[in-house]
């Protein structure tokens, strides 16, 4: 059986400490009280859910992104991923439907939102999954958990795709739209503070795995 291996050294800054794991296959033995989940036609959007143990999770949410919802691929995609949510879920598995993935601030909020009373626990223990979803979401859920409890956990789940052997080109960014503020970690850039939050946009491969 594979085993998780540690990429890098830890870090720790301000109060947060972060240390990065990798594995092919490995199970992922701890236990959550939320679990979040993306919906996505990609495959890897399936990996979390099939390595984490039964009814690991107490109270689980599905994002449902309205972009590329009516394929016939993401259908079949999101029955999967809400049966294997049901398996590793002990409590309720809240579904949030027809928002948008540009739509961050809102749906970060219908997150927080959704998750019961017995789940605010001073040391919150959270898993979040974002194969299906873009950095600022992790970001996002890391900053509001940051000012909302005095030491939570965050287990983030990056998983890699496997798209064959055969030379293909693949396009994953078309340049810049925009940009992105994340919720409770927006503000004026200002080189005089002790601390600036990099974004490293675009498909990063292994860099995603370190720790800077």
């Amino acid at each position: 059986m594979s085993k998780w291996t540690q990429i890098g050294e830890a870090y720790s800054s301000h109060g947060i400490q972060a240390v990065a794991f990798r594995s092919k296959d490995a199970p992922i033995e701890d236990s959550f009280e939320v679990g979040v989940f993306f919906g996505t036609y990609e495959s890897r959007g399936l990996i979390s859910t099939s390595v984490l143990q039964s009814k690991s999770c107490v109270h689980s949410i599905i994002v449902l992104f309205s972009e590329a919802q009516d394929s016939s691929l993401r259908q079949e995609h999101d029955r999967i991923l809400n049966r294997q949510v049901e398996q590793c879920s002990k409590e309720s598995v809240v579904p949030i439907k027809d928002v948008s993935i540009k739509d961050i601030e809102g749906v970060l909020e219908k997150i927080i939102s959704s998750v019961p009373p017995n789940c605010w626990t001073p040391d919150a223990n959270w898993f979040v999954d974002i194969g299906g979803a873009s950095i600022p979401y992790f970001l996002g859920i890391l900053a509001y958990l940051r000012d909302m409890f005095p030491c939570p956990k965050l287990t983030i789940f990056n998983p890699t795709a496997d798209y064959g052997t055969e030379e293909m080109e693949y396009t994953f960014t078309s340049g810049f739209d925009k940009n992105i503020w994340v919720p409770r970690l927006w503000g004026r850039p200002d080189p005089i503070l002790p601390w600036t939050y990099i974004f490293i946009l675009g498909f990063d491969g292994n860099r995603s795995y370190e720790v800077f």
